[in-house]
């Protein structure tokens, strides 16, 4: 991987990260950002998906 690709969101994505929003754009960077049933929308490396989250807990590092 060149240094530059680590810079684009679309690189990052076909690692296999996703990138999950709410309905209002938002980014969810944690299970904080949830409440309740939550819609999402997810992009992905190749293609997009929506869905319902709730959360779960804390993370595996206790936040």
């Amino acid at each position: 991987m060149s240094p530059t690709s680590a810079c684009f969101p679309r690189d990052t994505l076909r690692r296999g990260y996703a990138i999950v929003q709410t309905a209002d754009g938002g980014v969810v960077r944690g299970a904080e950002d949830l409440s309740g049933a939550t819609p999402v929308h997810v992009t992905l490396g190749a293609g997009t998906a929506t869905g319902t989250l709730e959360p779960d807990g804390p993370g595996p590092d206790g936040v």
